[in-house]
This record gives C-alpha cells, structure tokens and sequence, in this order.
C-alpha cells in the first residue's frame, strides 16, 4: 500500500534544492584511505560484522557485546559514546518535526522525498562529522531507517491527542464564562438601611454625627432685656433696658 506524498509548494522546493547544493559543495564524499582506522566503511562491512556477532566464538568478531550503534565510530575506529549518540537521536528528530510542521513527513523513512533525504543528510553531517566516515551517508540513513517510523507513530499520535483537547477546553471554558454570567445575574442587590423614623436610607449617604448639638435659629431673650426690630430676614439686636429706682 502505497502512501501519497504530500506536494511541495514552491518555497520548500527551493529550500530544500539549496540545501541539496549546499551538501555536494560544502560536504564532500571522504575518502577511506585518509581514515585507515574506521572499520566499517560500507554497510556490507556492517552486515557481515553483525553476522559474525551472533556466534560469540568468531574470532571476526572483538567485540561480541557491542551495541546495534557500534557502527557510528570516532575517527579511530572506536564507538562513540552513548551520550554522542543520544544527541545524534535528538538533531534527528529536530529534522524529522520541523518536515512533519510543514506536511511533508511520511509514514515510513523508506516512503521520504529525495528533497527530504537529502536536507536530513545534510543537516546531520554538518553537525556530526562522524556520520560522514562512511560511503553514501548509509551510517545516517541507516539511523533513520531504524528509528523514524517509531518515531512517527508516537509524535503523530500525541499531536493528534493535542488537537483533540483544544476544542474540549474551548467548550468547558465557555460553559464556566456561561455559569459566571448566571450567578451574577441572580444575585440580589444589597437591601437599603432604616433610617431613625424607618425611612430606608440611600446607601452610602453621610450620617450626622448623633453628638452634635443642633444651633437655635432665634436668640435667646432673658427676662429684663428686650429686642430691638429691624428689616425682616435682618438679625435682631439685643439691647438692655436699664430700670431706675423711684425711691
């Protein structure tokens, strides 16, 4: 069963045939002989190691313990660290995420583009010049080939997971803004308080401080004194009257 290939707009086919480029000019095939000490050149030299691995009395075989990455050595034959190997992994799929962004990841790593292939070769023998001791980029594809569509399953199904969550929020967010929006409308307004003759009192209105004495409009009159009128709204004068004694 055959997967369709998503179509290349014009952008990504332009990237992608510059990268292609940029990798026959600036990265060049290696030559063998200048690295006599890797020991596994070609992929057939691989193949027939992991062959002879599997009788552990091979005397082909000096190492019959080593790892399924043993074919990714330093300049001197030796493996490289399971530490340089986790951070190969992780450039990997770095490249293998920013292509499923775009649409153009397949299912399968035997199903990519050549476009694909080749930006993944490139990026991966830029950073990681010991994928380069080998002929035909077969140590970076053969990394590919084993780890991709594992790869693919797990990010394709948590982005799908993801998607599936982001209408669910959205809902239970409204339905939360829905229940706010109720509660506030069906909250009573707090109830005016009674004034001293049991006339509801407007809220936040100053109350006259009780303590303070209320002013006498009029003036007080003591007996043997006696007003003096003037012009009405005026304010009167007191004047005192001053009786003699007959006697």
């Amino acid at each position: 069963m055959s997967t369709k290939r998503p179509r290349l707009n014009d952008s990504d086919q332009d990237t992608l045939t510059r990268h292609a480029q940029a990798f026959h000019e600036m990265l060049p095939s290696l030559s063998r002989s200048n690295f006599p000490l890797v020991k596994f050149w070609t992929r057939e030299e691989w193949n027939a190691y992991n062959s002879a691995r599997k009788d552990a009395s091979s005397a082909e075989v000096d190492n019959p313990r080593g790892g399924p990455t043993d074919y990714i050595e330093e300049e001197d034959g030796m493996p490289v660290s399971s530490v340089t190997i986790t951070e190969i992994r992780l450039l990997a799929r770095s490249i293998w995420i920013g292509a499923f962004e775009r649409g153009k990841a397949p299912k399968t790593w035997g199903d990519a583009s050549k476009e694909l292939r080749d930006e993944y070769f490139y990026e991966m023998e830029s950073h990681w010049g010991i994928l380069r001791y080998c002929q035909n980029h077969w140590k970076a594809d053969t990394l590919a080939t084993l780890a991709y569509s594992p790869w693919y399953r797990h990010f394709s199904s948590k982005v799908k997971k993801e998607q599936a969550t982001i209408p669910n929020e959205r809902a239970a967010k409204r339905s939360k803004n829905t229940v706010n929006d109720v509660a506030m409308a069906h909250t009573p307004e707090p109830e005016a308080q009674a004034g001293p003759s049991g006339t509801p009192m407007p809220k936040n209105l100053p109350v006259k401080d009780s303590d303070e004495t209320p002013s006498d409009p009029s003036p007080r009159v003591e007996q043997g004194t006696q007003q003096t009128g003037s012009k009405t709204g005026s304010k009167p004068r007191v004047r005192r009257v001053v009786r003699k004694d007959p006697l």
